[in-house]
């Protein structure tokens, strides 16, 4: 990799100009950081041992068992709805402008192909894109229980963000939104790294950007952490490989992160010419200045155990029990009165504004409109008769309470 990498990509995470090149270069990226790759095709390691309730699955291969899988979704339910060739390009519909302009260099490509030698190969290329775009779901979707199972797919490209993973996380966003019985969103990976961070490759291969270009990148991406920092309902990482600049700022944001031990989390930005400004105003609320300074201004990775002593990971999961993990921490959740739950994570977000007064004014509010909602009555008349508490009802009679 050597010189090819300090002249052409001194970023973080990204694609090449095809999938083997791509996969060839992020590896490439991942190794000059010292973060060896993971999982089941890696070097020396067997098949990953452990079974979900869903039939068995590796954690990084994406194989669930029949009762699972990750099916296309339609409109506005999952498998079923449409047709294999409509659900994907509907994942990744909040992408159009990306396939359009895509899709504009492939006409312009289709026509320069009569001119032969090197336009003819652009053409190629960019027919390849194109063709990729639209058939490839970006993020995999599932429903398990009561959780939205988001799967980051771009594999090759070590799942680099670019604005069709954007929009992937947006749809599985909105969609565990929409439907009631959803209590949470398990974010997790295909292949043998959880993120490498932004596609800044690809980019660069793409041509310089202007200001705004450049501006409008930074928005699209803060738009997505911002939202994940305050979304309704409780949000898992499950961590199955590396997880470096926004892919660990994408770990990191969500309400529980789990990693397997392999995984490394780190912010090397600076390591290649970058400023992680955007990761940093979300960093800041997870680690005291000094650790700070030190993960942003030495760009070093850390271990997933390290990772876990400073804060930024919730659990070290065993190998092979990932998603296990992930699923009995989603279990949990729903076990939860829901408007409890939003509620807490409401005043969670608000509280490291706050100084003490204000933060106690707050404090009461929450605990007064609270208290006399009809899950408070559900819960204590649950636990008084020894069963499971109806949330659904209470649920409707706050509802039917806020109409009148």
């Amino acid at each position: 990799m050597g010189q090819e990498a300090t002249h052409r990509a001194p970023r973080s995470g990204g694609v090449g100009p095809s999938p083997a090149a791509s996969h060839r270069k992020a590896t490439s990226f991942i190794e000059l950081l010292g973060v060896t790759r993971f999982g089941p095709t890696a070097p020396g390691r067997g098949r990953r041992e452990g079974a979900s309730r869903a039939g068995g699955m590796d954690e990084g291969s994406g194989s669930y068992g029949p009762q699972l899988g990750f099916p296309p979704c339609g409109p506005r339910g999952l498998a079923g709805s449409e047709s294999s060739e409509s659900s994907n390009l509907l994942l990744v519909a909040r992408g159009a402008p990306i396939m359009a302009r895509r899709l504009e260099r492939v006409s312009r490509a289709s026509e320069a192909q009569r001119y032969g030698g090197t336009m003819a190969k652009k053409a190629t290329k960019s027919v390849k894109a194109a063709n990729e775009v639209q058939s490839v779901p970006p993020v995999l979707l599932a429903r398990e229980g009561t959780s939205m199972i988001a799967r980051l797919n771009r594999p090759e490209q070590m799942n680099a963000i670019n604005s069709e993973i954007i929009a992937g996380l947006h749809d599985a966003l909105d969609r565990a939104l929409d439907d009631e019985q959803t209590r949470s969103v398990i974010i997790t990976a295909q292949g043998s790294t959880f993120c490498a961070g932004v596609d800044v490759v690809h980019a660069a291969e793409e041509g310089p950007r202007s200001y705004d270009e450049s501006l409008a990148e930074a928005e699209e991406l803060a738009r997505l952490f911002r939202r994940l920092r305050s979304y309704e309902k409780v949000t898992i990482a499950a961590v199955n490989g590396a997880a470096l600049g926004s892919g660990c700022c994408l770990a990191t944001l969500c309400d529980f992160t789990l990693a397997v031990g392999a995984a490394r989390f780190g912010y090397p930005d600076v390591r290649y010419g970058f400023v992680p400004a955007v990761v940093a105003v979300f960093l800041r609320g997870f680690v005291n200045a000094k650790r700070m300074r030190d993960l942003l201004l030495t760009g070093r990775i850390l271990s997933a155990d390290e990772a876990h002593e400073i804060g930024l990971v919730s659990e070290v999961v065993p190998h092979g029990g990932l998603m296990i993990r992930a699923l009995d921490v989603a279990t949990m959740v729903s076990q939860n009165a829901p408007r409890a739950t939003r509620m807490t994570k409401e005043l969670l977000e608000m509280l490291p504004d706050m100084d003490i007064d204000k933060a106690l004014r707050a404090a009461v509010d929450f605990n007064a409109r609270n208290r006399d909602s009809a899950e408070v009555r559900e819960g204590l008349s649950a636990h008084a008769q020894r069963r499971a508490p109806d949330w659904n009802a209470a649920r409707d009679a706050d509802e039917g309470r806020a109409r009148v």
